[in-house]
């Protein structure tokens, strides 16, 4: 990705003292979803030739080429769901990106660099949540098997994530 040695190490230690947050990302009558963020210090296992961690018992099933790193920073994001305060669903957000069918897209990193930018000032708010609204529109064939109610509009979709409210109106004012 094209990050310098001090970024990727801020970054960990960023996460290092956090361990465990929540981001508010959809919130609907009484069902709320989050970006739930763990941060972890253990043995992680890769191909030999890649850097993409995957499950150990791959590694055992395929009789892959695998190394163990120890020691290795791991931050796991997970879409969790709660029903009037009770978790009803917990899941990696790859999962997520492969059931709408975006996960191998260029859509999730531009996603990210639009919000990077727009915390700089580079980027119009509007923009970003005219992205989000499309990335909605086209996925949701899957998306209303999920949310109980998908947003029309620019203004219904900042009337349910209040994380995008937030990030719409942080350098308004």
């Amino acid at each position: 990705m094209g990050y310098n040695e001090y970024f990727v190490r801020s970054f960990w230690e960023a996460f290092e003292k956090l361990e465990y947050f929540k981001i508010p990302v959809y919130r609907f009558s009484d069902i709320e979803f989050d970006l739930l963020f763990i941060y972890r210090r253990e043995t992680l296992v890769h191909l030999r030739d890649e850097c993409i961690p995957i499950e150990e018992i791959v590694c055992h099933r395929h009789r892959l080429d695998c190394i163990k790193a120890p020691h290795t920073n791991a931050l796991y994001i997970y879409i969790e769901g709660d029903y009037r305060g009770r978790v009803f669903v917990r899941t990696n957000i790859l999962r997520v990106l492969r059931l709408l069918n975006i996960w191998r897209s260029e859509e999730p990193y531009r996603l990210i660099e639009m919000v990077r930018r727009a915390l700089r000032g580079e980027v119009e708010r509007d923009e970003i949540i005219r992205h989000i609204l499309n990335l909605l529109r086209s996925r949701r064939d899957i998306l209303h098997f999920i949310l109980p109610k998908i947003p029309g509009d620019s203004e219904e979709l900042l009337m349910f994530s209040p994380i995008l409210r937030i990030l719409h109106y942080l350098r308004r004012k």
